[in-house]
């Protein structure tokens, strides 16, 4: 196999010649004498991972093994033991006859057999019969038969048939000599798919796991952290603004693509390392050209770095499978549905379980970085409309739709930075309408219970929007507003509850533009709480001073009355005016069907002997 005219057969081929410390099988009978050996399979099939290993350059798709005689029993052996690893094989008048339990292992690799019908060593018969199983189980084999071994005119010990392969000489039925065939056998790569997880924290939306789907099961003790590699390519159109491996924080199995632990499972969860400020964890980049988050292209690579084994027993080889890169997996995200408004605004809906009550609508505004018409980074910038839809914000309303509405450009007229002023705004009449067209379009949303609040610019938009429209809401949260309402603004919001939050060292906004619109409201008698905080610390991180976001949508704010903002605002409805229609006041009306409707419940109470 290392000459001239075999290696330009393979095009190069690297070839190994193991040797046994005594005897491929475990004892040799020669009448009078037995010797023993054997046990060997497990050492030679690691023998041949290590090649590889140690080889990049191998093609692990085209792994080929035979020998002669002892050497056929062991090829036996070994391709019975690890069948996958190899794409042909060529036994020649083995001393050994596989069963037909042990040749259903092998049925999908091409092997050709080779033997001298007037062996005098090793029987014919073992070759005959594998042939013959194996075409019965619809192997692929090829069987070449010799009468005895004359070769260029010589006549060999009829027991060395290895002379005919090893001259390239058995030809099958389609005239294609053993060698050239088996230069042409090549596994395929087995396809598995793999998907990213994002989930949306504090401080952004980040990719905190990999599940690789390999469709069966595997034992998770059979994983390490050393057993896959994660390399990852974040893009900004044509730039690169992440490359590099992956820090894998563990791995673990599931059962489903939610990546809950299990001991055993078809999925592959790898736990990527991130946080705030950790390199190339989080799925937007920073333009600050265009003062804006903008979604990057994720393009990750898998390599699996050791072979795995199946729950069946079976092997999954490295290199001789593709991972290609499926869906992203955004928790909670994904259950916001994208929406566009008759008035052209983009905006993201959560809608709760269908639960027979009506449910409160909550309005949450994104800041001056998430603007633009990917109707995306509006829920990814930062927890914002997410947190809303996690199942503890939305136990405290009992369920809660959440709409996130999108700026084209900003939601301010101008946004002044520095020499650059950037051009928005005049959005508040279509956002309105696209309020108004929510409620109208869910007819389960309860009408008196709609909330409105935002970051930073969307802070500004709050303001705007319920001093154009305060009819609508029951509760504003203005967090870190850039906008500081006047005294005749704020007198037509003074009976809706309104909670401020904001840092005093913000570097951003100005810490005053809270206070002052809370001093003003007090002395109006408005509704309006303001918790201040010196600066952004949460949980151990140190964040920007201007983000004092963070704290209200962990529900961290507290009132006087020791109750927090999310369970302060869950409790906020507004009074609905009595109908009127010119001078006829229909309060009496609406009364008597207050009582029916009261009397109704209780007599269904009382039959129900329900009374506590």
């Amino acid at each position: 196999f290392a000459s001239k005219d075999a290696q330009d057969i393979f095009g190069g081929a690297y070839v190994v010649a193991p040797q046994s410390p005594d005897f491929w099988m475990d004892e040799l009978d020669l009448g009078s004498v037995v010797l023993r050996g054997g046990g060997h399979t497990d050492k030679l099939v690691s023998l041949i991972k290590e090649v590889i290993d140690n080889n990049p350059d191998i093609d692990p798709t085209r792994i080929y093994i035979g020998g002669c005689s002892m050497g056929g029993y062991q090829t036996w052996k070994t391709i019975l033991a690890e069948p996958g690893l190899f794409a042909g094989a060529f036994p020649i008048c083995a001393a050994y006859a596989p069963t037909e339990d042990e040749l259903k292992t092998v049925v999908d690799l091409p092997i050709w057999i080779t033997h001298a019908e007037s062996d005098d060593t090793v029987p014919f018969e073992n070759s005959e019969n594998a042939y013959n199983t194996l075409k019965q189980l619809g192997g692929d084999v090829t069987f070449t038969p010799y009468p005895d071994v004359t070769y260029a005119g010589v006549s060999y010990p009829t027991h060395w048939s290895w002379i005919y392969v090893l001259n390239n000489a058995p030809v099958n039925a389609e005239g294609i000599h053993i060698m050239n065939w088996l230069s042409s056998q090549q596994k395929i790569k087995s396809l598995k798919t793999y998907h990213l997880v994002t989930e949306v924290m504090d401080y952004g939306q980040t990719i905190t796991k990999v599940i690789i789907d390999l469709g069966q099961d595997i034992d998770s003790s059979k994983l390490n952290i050393n057993s896959f590699k994660v390399y990852a390519q974040h893009l900004v159109g044509q730039d690169i603004a992440f490359e590099g491996y992956k820090t894998i924080q563990s791995i673990y199995t599931s059962q489903s693509l939610n990546g809950t632990k299990s001991s055993k499972g078809r999925y592959v969860v790898i736990e990527l390392e991130y946080g705030f400020g950790v390199d190339g964890a989080g799925t937007l980049y920073w333009d600050n050209d265009a003062f804006s988050n903008v979604p990057m292209e994720l393009k990750y690579t898998i390599t699996q770095m050791s072979d795995l084994l199946y729950d069946d027993g079976s092997s999954l080889y490295k290199g001789l499978t593709i991972y290609q890169q499926g869906k992203s997996i955004n928790v909670l995200v994904d259950d916001f549905t994208y929406e566009k408004s008759s008035s052209g605004l983009n905006y993201r809906q959560f809608t709760p379980t269908k639960d027979n009550i009506k449910n409160p609508l909550i309005i949450w505004l994104h800041g001056a970085g998430e603007g633009g018409n990917n109707n995306e980074t509006q829920i990814t910038g930062n927890q914002g409309a997410v947190a809303f839809a996690t199942d503890e914000f939305q136990s405290k309303f009992n369920g809660a739709y959440v709409i996130a509405p999108q700026a084209p450009d900003f939601w301010m007229d101008e946004l002044v930075l520095g020499s650059l002023v950037l051009n928005g705004g005049g959005h508040t009449d279509n956002l309105v309408s696209l309020i108004k067209e929510v409620i109208k379009n869910n007819p389960d949303i309860d009408p008196t219970r709609v909330y409105i609040g935002g970051c930073s610019m969307g802070g500004y938009q709050t303001w705007k929007t319920i001093l154009a429209a305060p009819e609508l809401f029951a509760a504003a949260f203005p967090i870190c507003a850039a906008y500081a309402p006047t005294e005749e603004e704020l007198k037509t919001v003074i009976d809706l509850p309104i909670w401020l939050v904001h840092a005093k060292e913000d570097d951003t906004v100005p810490y005053e533009n809270s206070l002052n619109s809370y001093n003003l409201l007090k002395s109006l008698g408005g509704h309006v709480t303001l918790t201040s905080y010196d600066n952004v610390l949460y949980d151990d991180i140190v964040y920007p001073t201007h983000w004092s976001w963070i704290y209200l949508l962990n529900n961290d704010p507290t009132n006087d009355q020791g109750i927090k903002v999310i369970d302060w605002l869950s409790s906020q409805s507004r009074t609905v005016e009595p109908i009127k229609t010119g001078d006829t006041n229909l309060i009496p009306l609406y009364t008597i069907g207050m009582i029916l409707s009261i009397m109704g419940i209780a007599y269904i109470i009382i039959k129900r002997r329900k009374i506590v």
